[in-house]
């Protein structure tokens, strides 16, 4: 899988990296291989912004349907 959407905000935290993008998913990729881990969807329009929490174990993002939402990526 690779991402075919616009991307609008990256974060980094570690070995991953975290891709918010313009059709409402969040890709979560491995940093050193670039492999796809998960694609995070919920939101329902663009998402406008991504970031790690502490640790790396929670991300947020947050998006154009004025909601926030936090991702449990631990397991990931």
């Amino acid at each position: 899988m690779t991402i075919a959407e616009d991307i609008v905000d990256v974060a980094i935290s570690g070995d991953r990296v975290a891709v918010a993008t313009l059709a409402g998913g969040v890709w979560v990729l491995d940093a050193g291989t670039g492999r796809t881990l998960a694609v995070l969807r919920g939101h329902t329009s663009r998402v406008s912004s991504v970031e790690f929490g502490a640790g790396g174990g929670w991300l947020v993002s947050g998006s154009w349907d004025a909601t926030a939402r936090v991702w449990d990526i631990r397991e990931l």
